[in-house]
């Protein structure tokens, strides 16, 4: 049996036939967790982060979970510019402590078109994840504002 569903993408392959698989994961605001989206762009719904805020991300690696095909952290910029951002994770499966696996990546930057899809690959804070794993990511930035949509999470077997 092979199912999907649309919207927080869920797959469901008992027989190992969609070789690759997609999650779409919200973001958060620390410290914001009532309100979800704090703006919106085109009926699109956003977080928006200014220099004195971090946002997060958290998932799970399904069984079949083999390495990503794509980890991206997907914004709509609010003006034409480089934005800086810095990258912390940790991911440890169940009954490890939850930093089992820490990463960081300082000073990241993406030119940023205003009003125009960005995506930005945050994968590089993922180098030891397996199948099982619990993960999270936040992300930090001295960019006067960055509007977030949320996380693309690709996968292979």
């Amino acid at each position: 049996m092979v199912t999907a569903a649309l919207g927080n993408t869920h797959w469901r392959d008992n027989f190992n036939v969609l070789a690759v698989h997609e999650d779409w994961v919200p973001v958060l605001l620390i410290g914001e967790a009532t309100v979800p989206y704090t703006t919106s762009v085109e009926r699109i719904a956003l977080v928006t982060r200014n220099s004195s805020t971090t946002f997060l991300a958290t998932f799970v690696l399904n069984d079949n979970f083999g390495s990503f095909s794509e980890l991206l952290m997907v914004y709509i910029p609010d003006a034409t510019e480089t934005i800086q951002y810095d990258l912390a994770s940790s991911y440890s499966q169940a009954a490890e402590a939850a930093n089992t696996h820490t990463e960081t990546a300082a000073n990241e930057t993406a030119g940023a078109t205003a009003a125009q899809v960005l995506e930005t690959d945050v994968s590089g804070v993922f180098t030891s994840v397996a199948a099982g794993d619990y993960c999270g990511i936040h992300v930090t930035s001295d960019t006067t504002l960055i509007r977030a949509m949320g996380l693309r999470v690709v996968w292979a077997n």
